[in-house]
């Protein structure tokens, strides 16, 4: 899951995020917000002409819609020929209603751009995390694969377990500690990969059983960031697992398929386990 936080007490401000709030927005909201806009500018832009002296040929003289029509065809310069501007007034709105439209087209495209070029990595995590034994020590295990069929060079994984922690003055609160993986590295990851940590003794992990963990709702937050082999870009992903997502097993199942000649990965079994 992907920890979702929420924070008081800050001042946004949506003008200087916009950027950032259009970037991150999914595709299907970022179409309606653009459209609504579009539409209500040129709805600004009819009142001007309502409200104003400016006389606009064929349009009736208390018709909103009329004018509106015209204010589109004016700012995205489809210009019919039907409504034309008639007076001095008019003119001016229609320079400042067509410049308007060049600026947000070009904003958009931007936008439209920024989204499109953004690279992404596509990890799979696994739905579980294994508390098991490796090597006849404790360890715990969870499971990752790339989503396309493409490699991420020089992948790498960091891990943190945020977890309670008291002072010996007392004092209460949440830290994180990083952890380190047996193997935190992939030359080319294409294929999944099973993350192993073994709990070290000095571990604070060490000294608290499964069910404490959970009950002191332990979270493991994991980052992934690689090189993607297409786009050749830096591509990065987080992911965090929740105490739901703890369980007692052996490993998890295999999911790798060797016995023909390509390596084939059944994805059916990836967040299954072995007990």
């Amino acid at each position: 899951m992907f920890l979702k936080i929420k924070k008081r007490g800050i001042k946004s401000s949506f003008i200087h995020d916009l950027y950032y709030i259009m970037v991150k927005a999914s595709w299907l909201n970022f179409l309606l917000l653009i459209g609504l806009v579009y539409l209500v500018i040129n709805f600004i832009f009819a009142s001007i002409y309502y409200f104003s002296p400016a006389e606009i040929a064929n349009v009736s003289s208390d018709s909103l819609w009329e004018l509106f029509l015209f204010s589109f065809q004016t700012s995205t310069t489809i210009g019919y020929g039907y409504f034309l501007p008639q007076s001095d007034t008019a003119h001016i709105i229609v320079i400042l209603d067509a410049m308007s439209g060049i600026f947000y087209s070009a904003i958009i495209t931007g936008l439209a751009f920024a989204k499109f070029a953004r690279p992404n990595a596509k990890v799979l995590f696994s739905n579980k995390v294994v508390f098991t034994h490796f090597d006849g020590k404790p360890a715990i295990m969870f499971r990752l694969a790339n989503g396309r069929d493409t490699h991420i060079i020089d992948a790498n994984i960091n891990i943190s377990a945020l977890i309670p922690y008291e002072t010996k003055e007392g004092l209460k609160m949440r830290r994180y500690y990083n952890l380190k993986l047996l193997s935190d590295r992939n030359p080319t990851f294409s294929l999944s990969w099973t993350a192993i940590y073994i709990i070290q003794e000095d571990c604070p992990l060490n000294k608290l059983s499964l069910e404490e963990m959970k009950e002191q709702n332990v979270l493991f937050t994991i980052s992934f960031t690689g090189i993607d082999q297409v786009l050749s870009q830096h591509v990065h992903t987080n992911f965090t697992f929740g105490k739901e997502t703890f369980i007692k097993a052996r490993k998890f199942k295999d999911i790798l398929n060797t016995d023909q000649v390509s390596l084939e990965l059944d994805m059916t079994h990836f967040h299954e386990v072995e007990n």
